[in-house]
């Protein structure tokens, strides 16, 4: 009862948790590069779900669902006009990691996408949780959240 209560009162909402646990799933990237498969294929995987994910985008703007994309889209989306329209926040995401690990030496790659990964993952749901000061600039964003993205950002 007393998680419920948190949920509620914390502006958490299912769709945010599934996109932050999307989000922060990413910091696994490195792991998984590191120990078991080299930047090649963890390169190639991430430009095929990239490739998937515009094809079921494309597919859902028609009105064609693709297997667990267009579910995981629609469960994950914030507002109804992600709903409708296409969402590219993905591909920037994941191109982003693609970026890292392709250009930058290892240890700048898995610095960079665990900032990425777990700093804005956290500011986003300890901000839910805790946020009551906005700021100023961004209405949006609370001064809890951003020092707690700072504080896991200086932990990595």
């Amino acid at each position: 009862m007393v998680k419920l209560e948190l949920f509620e009162n914390s502006r958490l909402s299912t769709n945010l948790m599934l996109r932050k646990a999307i989000h922060i799933s990413g910091f696994l990237i490195p792991i998984f590069y590191v120990q078991f498969l080299g930047v090649f294929l963890v390169f190639t995987m991430l430009g095929l779900a990239t490739i998937l994910y515009l094809a079921s985008e494309i597919a859902r703007k028609y009105g064609i669902d693709f297997p667990l994309f267009t579910s995981v889209t629609r469960k994950a989306a914030k507002s109804a006009f992600e709903i409708n329209h296409f969402v590219t926040a993905p591909i920037a995401f994941t191109i982003g990691l693609m970026i890292s690990l392709l250009f930058f030496p290892s240890s700048i790659a898995y610095t960079s996408i665990a900032v990425l990964t777990l700093g804005d993952g956290f500011a986003s749901i300890f901000g839910r949780i805790l946020g009551k000061t906005p700021i100023p600039f961004n209405r949006n964003k609370t001064l809890e959240g951003t020092i707690c993205g700072l504080e896991f950002e200086f932990l990595v």
